[in-house]
């Protein structure tokens, strides 16, 4: 059976701070890094080669160009949206007690969130890039290396994480554009 590659990319940079506006479409850096990371993307074009997306604004805007470039469709799937924060009052301060968490102490309404994620990640069945948020790639950098918190890595704008399925089985290669400053922490 041949390897899957999945390729996780973390949205362009947002024209507003997480929490200031409800869907933020991408600033004009945003808009820079998301050509710049199709131009990257466009190496792993194949005929079967599908892209996904998380329907919030600038994931999609993320996605666009890789779209164009190489002529493919975008498909829309909520289960990579980013982390439900709807019952968050102060959203930032909130987002800084989830990420110390260890993954089991999540709340249950997350770790839902999380298995979601994760299953449709099992279910790809084709080379695919999927446009997401810092927390879904913490969470599946999570579920596949177990750290001692729930956020353990900082991806940066555009950043790639890969990941490879082989019978039926994922694990972690590797990220790119890993922040050198904490992001939540």
């Amino acid at each position: 059976m041949k390897d899957i590659n999945i390729y996780i990319v973390r949205h362009g940079e947002a024209s507003t701070d997480w929490g200031g506006h409800q869907d933020p479409g991408l600033s004009l850096e945003g808009k820079s890094q998301a050509y710049i990371c199709a131009s990257g993307l466009a190496k792993f074009n194949s005929k079967s080669l599908q892209i996904l997306s998380s329907p919030r604004k600038r994931a999609v805007e993320t996605a666009k160009p890789l779209g164009k470039l190489l002529n493919k469709p975008i498909r829309i799937l909520e289960s990579f949206n980013e982390i439900p924060s709807h019952r968050a009052k102060k959203k930032l301060q909130w987002l800084r007690g989830i990420a110390k968490l260890h993954s089991s102490k999540l709340p249950n309404y997350l770790q839902r969130w999380k298995e979601q994620v994760m299953l449709e990640l099992s279910m790809i069945d084709k080379d695919t890039i999927i446009f997401s948020h810092f927390m879904v790639i913490n969470a599946i950098f999570n579920e596949l290396n177990n750290p001692k918190r729930f956020v353990s890595i900082q991806p940066g704008y555009a950043s790639i994480m890969h990941i490879k399925k082989k019978e039926n089985r994922l694990s972690y290669v590797g990220i790119s554009n890993e922040n050198i400053s904490k992001i939540i922490l």
